[in-house]
C-alpha cells in the first residue's frame, strides 16, 4: 500500500513539474495529487479528500508566527522609509559602491553578516529595503541584486 502511495505522489509531482514548465496553475493539480496520494495511502476516500485541508491547518499553525513577524517587518520598513531612515542606515555602506562589481560584493558581505546574526528572513527584508536602492544607483542589476541577496542570506 506504502508502494501504491509513492508512486502515486512520485506521478503527482512530475505532473505538477509538467504544469509548471507550461507556465500554468499548479493548485487544481496539487490538490488532486494530494487527494489521490492520501487516499491511496489511508485507504479512505473521505481522509483522502480532507488530506488537503488538514494540510492548510498545518501550515498555518507553522507559519502564522512566520507570517506576523514578516508584516510587523514591513510595516516597520514602510514606516523608515517614510522618515528617510533606511537612506541613513544606509549611508555608511553606500560609499563603498562605486560600480556594480563592488556594489553586489557589499550587497553580499552585508547581508551575509547581518544573517548570521540575526534571524535571516527579517533581516534580509529590512537590508533588501535599504540598501537595493544604493545598489542598483550604483549600476547593480536587479537580479544581480537579487542573487546577492537569495545567495548570502
Amino acid at each position: 500500500m506504502d508502494t501504491v502511495a509513492q508512486s502515486l505522489y512520485l506521478i503527482g509531482v512530475a505532473v505538477l513539474l509538467l504544469v509548471m514548465l507550461r507556465r500554468k496553475n499548479v493548485i487544481v493539480p496539487a490538490v488532486i495529487a494530494t487527494i489521490i496520494t492520501a487516499w491511496a495511502f489511508t485507504g479512505s476516500f473521505f481522509k483522502g479528500l480532507a488530506a488537503p485541508f488538514n494540510g492548510l491547518i498545518v501550515a498555518t499553525t507553522e507559519l502564522l508566527n512566520l507570517f506576523l513577524v514578516l508584516a510587523v517587518i514591513s510595516a516597520m520598513t514602510g514606516a523608515m522609509r517614510v522618515m528617510k531612515t533606511d537612506s541613513l542606515m544606509a549611508q555608511p555602506l553606500t560609499r563603498f559602491m562605486r560600480n556594480g562589481h563592488t556594489a553586489f560584493v557589499v550587497l553580499f558581505l552585508a547581508s551575509y553578516l547581518m544573517s548570521l546574526v540575526f534571524w535571516p528572513t527579517p533581516t534580509l527584508a529590512i537590508l533588501a529595503a535599504a540598501l537595493i536602492p544604493a545598489a542598483l544607483a550604483a549600476g547593480l542589476t536587479r537580479l544581480g541584486a537579487a542573487i546577492a541577496i537569495a545567495i548570502s542570506g
